[in-house]
């Protein structure tokens, strides 16, 4: 499908979510964070996520769906799809993002020994999860050092990045 003549850009906050059709281009900025999308190539429906943290913490209550947690991300795609008709595996799924925010080389020495990295609990949590639904990643552009923009166009399902010009 080509760009329509009029299209919403929308820019997605850290811990935002998205769902829309056709004539919609999602953009965002992710570091640790990781953008989960969802795209359906029949219908053009799909959507962005922008996860900050793995799963919401112990104790934490909510009886709502909060996007910036991978689990809850995860089942407000499967309510929109559920929503505006579909299957889950008509969906294709794109990864971005989980890079290790660190500036100097022993920091990231550090960092790869250490289990508080975000960006990678990120990966995974959301890999693990989507694996357990038995869905499949059509693409993805996960890890680095460095910061990302994405932007997602719902009309024909393509994701440009653009990443820092190295120095």
């Amino acid at each position: 499908m080509i760009e329509p003549d009029i299209v919403r850009d929308l820019f997605l906050q850290p811990g935002g979510f998205c769902w829309g059709q056709k004539n919609l281009r999602i953009r965002t900025l992710l570091g640790s964070c990781v953008s989960i999308c969802f795209w359906n190539p029949t219908n053009f429906f799909g959507g962005m996520a922008h996860v900050m943290l793995p799963k919401r913490p112990p104790g934490e209550v909510n009886h709502y769906p909060n996007p910036k947690y991978a689990d809850d991300a995860i089942q407000l795609f499967f309510d929109k799809i559920q929503e505006t008709g579909g299957r889950y595996t008509q969906y294709q799924i794109k990864l971005f993002g989980g890079a290790s925010m660190f500036s100097t080389e022993e920091e990231k020495l550090l960092e790869i020994k250490s289990v508080r990295d975000i960006g990678t609990k990120n990966i995974h949590s959301i890999q693990e999860i989507i694996k357990d639904h038995r869905l499949s990643i059509t693409s993805e552009d996960l890890g680095g050092f460095s910061h990302r923009r994405v932007f997602f166009t719902l009309w024909n399902g393509e994701i440009y990045i653009e990443r820092p010009k190295p120095s």
